[in-house]
């Protein structure tokens, strides 16, 4: 039982250390489709569905990944909470605004672009 609440715990702090890696892989994802939405005709956008799809998708469940990974490095203690708190808060809502933004995209939601 010990031991796996060691192995556990080693999993948990690589986790949590992984977050400044992770985290911007979904902030990079996320402005390359703003980007694609801001200088791709929206003509042109409709016949290139799929790769919106798979990039939307991608940078939500990255950000979500970040948000996981950034909660398990808050738990080890080595930061200051007031320092972590606006800073999770942050993460939190950019998670919700990319599963936001993927399911107005999937709904084809007129506004969509905007997001």
């Amino acid at each position: 039982m010990l031991r796996i609440l060691v192995v556990l715990n080693t999993v948990t702090e690589l986790g949590g250390r992984m977050h400044p890696v992770v985290v911007h892989l979904p902030i990079g994802i996320l402005m390359l489709v703003g980007l694609y939405y801001l200088l791709v005709p929206a003509e042109k956008r409709q016949s290139q569905y799929s790769f919106i799809n798979v990039a939307l998708f991608s940078g939500m469940l990255t950000a979500i990944a970040a948000c996981i990974s950034g909660l398990l490095l808050s738990r080890s203690g080595d930061y200051d909470d007031a320092t972590v708190a606006p800073h999770q808060w942050m993460g939190i809502i950019t998670a919700l605004f990319a599963v936001a933004c993927y399911v107005m995209h999937k709904q084809q939601v007129k506004f969509a672009k905007w997001g």
